[in-house]
């Protein structure tokens, strides 16, 4: 890993709540977050608040599977 400038880098970068349905617009955020994992801008990447379709989705075009997180709401 490259890392940022000067080797800064996130511990975790999340989609957050993706709503949109038909999965490009979820495809084109998972791979912006892939990319920035490859580059070393973050150790680890993963979904937040996303149902058991998308997740199911992002195998066809996931790279980095599984996701590293999956923040789940529980009260």
């Amino acid at each position: 890993m490259n890392g940022g400038k000067d080797g800064a880098y996130l511990d975790l970068m999340l989609i957050h709540g993706a709503a949109v349905e038909g999965g490009k617009y979820n495809e084109v955020q998972w791979k912006a977050l892939e990319r920035a994992y490859k580059n070393g801008l973050t150790k680890a990447i993963g979904v937040s608040n996303a149902g058991k379709g998308l997740i199911e989705d992002m195998k066809a075009y996931a790279q980095v599977w599984p996701p590293h997180v999956n923040q789940i709401e529980v009260h």
